[in-house]
């Protein structure tokens, strides 16, 4: 089963978020060149207890191309 996702603005760019559950946040960050879908098992039964977050990566998945290119420090902003 596929992750009900949003799409949110970030700065210059907008990225497909996921959020379940509450509580203490879990962030999960999939690898390249796959989306946040690798975690869609693993997600709702974190969401048990915990707030999952999950987002495709700028230019990945769903999620818009970063202008002028995305880097690692840019996206953790």
């Amino acid at each position: 089963m596929l992750l009900d996702t949003t799409l949110e603005a970030h700065s210059a760019s907008q990225l497909r978020v996921a959020r379940l559950g509450q509580g203490e946040a879990v962030v999960l960050l999939h690898g390249y060149p796959d989306n946040m879908q690798v975690f869609s098992t693993l997600a709702p039964l974190l969401a048990a207890d915990k707030q999952v977050i999950a987002f495709d990566w700028s230019g990945l998945g769903d999620s818009a191309e970063w202008p002028g290119g995305a880097t690692p420090v840019v996206l953790a902003k």
